[in-house]
């Protein structure tokens, strides 16, 4: 994998710039990416009620918070994303308070649609998954880790809901998996990126 180049830190969002843009693109109705139709305009507006009840309600069990301040060097998380995407929503709020614990970590949000270079390092079964938050070393630009699209739990239900036959609808295969994110309450999450912070920090 490659060092991360300057140029995604220049033109990253930091997470207060992110969350407005995503509130003046839903005011626009808009949102990011090629595709504008009325559906996906819909599930941002969705996305943007996640993120804000998240935002104010995720809480930072005492174990991923001992681990995360335990850093002692600079680290950059780069966090690829679209404000469409119900992964997102489910999980950015959390990522973002978990960094925030450690004024050594700096988070970046970048579009994947307008990063593929990047993206196209990180796939998941072939495919541009998201969200994707990769770890670099803060001095040396080096890549440390990664983690995505989403815990592992809901990958494996989302892959076994993709596989059904005959194809499920849209709304059949998204409806279990948010219903899974609703019941587990970020404690997957949290446990994932605790084993994580401590496996990068050595």
């Amino acid at each position: 994998m490659e060092k991360l180049g300057k140029a995604y830190l220049e033109q990253g969002f930091n997470y207060e710039a992110y969350r407005k843009m995503m509130q003046h693109l839903i005011a626009e109705g808009k949102t990011t990416g090629p595709n504008q139709s009325p559906e996906i305009i819909e599930f941002t507006k969705l996305n943007e009620r996640r993120m804000a009840r998240l935002d104010k309600t995720a809480k930072i069990n005492d174990s991923l918070a001992a681990a995360v301040q335990s850093l002692q060097k600079k680290w950059i998380w780069i966090i690829l994303t679209e404000i469409w995407c119900g992964d997102v929503a489910q999980n950015v709020p959390t990522i973002e308070k978990i960094a925030v614990l450690n004024p050594l970590i700096t988070t970046r949000y970048l579009l994947r649609d307008e990063n593929t270079s990047l993206i196209n390092q990180y796939l998941t079964n072939g495919g541009k998954a998201i969200p994707k938050l990769i770890c670099y070393d803060g001095e040396t630009l080096e890549p440390i880790g990664h983690w995505g699209p989403r815990p592992a739990p809901a990958q494996q239900l989302t892959m076994k809901l993709l596989k059904h036959q005959p194809p499920l609808s849209f709304e059949d295969v998204h409806e279990p998996l948010h219903k899974w994110y609703a019941e587990d309450k970020t404690i997957t999450l949290q446990k994932e990126m605790e084993d994580l912070i401590k496996r990068w920090i050595g």
